[in-house]
This record gives C-alpha cells, sequence and structure tokens, in this order.
C-alpha cells in the first residue's frame, strides 16, 4: 500500500500536480489508515481449457 507522500510524488512525477487537492489528500490519508495493516498475497489461477 503506498503512503499519501507516495501517491501524491507520484501524480507530481506523472506531471499532474494540478489534481492534487486537500480532499483528495484526504481520500488518500483515510484510505492508508484503513488499508495499511491488511496483507497482500499473490493468487494464481490456472485455467485448464479442454478437460
Amino acid at each position: 500500500m503506498r503512503t499519501p507522500e507516495e501517491r501524491e510524488a507520484e501524480m507530481i512525477a506523472e506531471g499532474k500536480a494540478s489534481n492534487i487537492t486537500d480532499g483528495l489528500r484526504e481520500i488518500w490519508k483515510q484510505e492508508y489508515e484503513k488499508y495499511k495493516d491488511m496483507k497482500r498475497e499473490e493468487l494464481v489461477i490456472t485455467l485448464k481449457v479442454g478437460e
């Protein structure tokens, strides 16, 4: 999970700094606080066709 600061830096690097607002920063902060402790696991799905 990227921090709000990482998300802001990424948008600036992509030339989208004008899209960053205090409201967007608040949303990022809320999302980060909500999901920061979740564990991420990779899920691999193999489809076998014709069996």
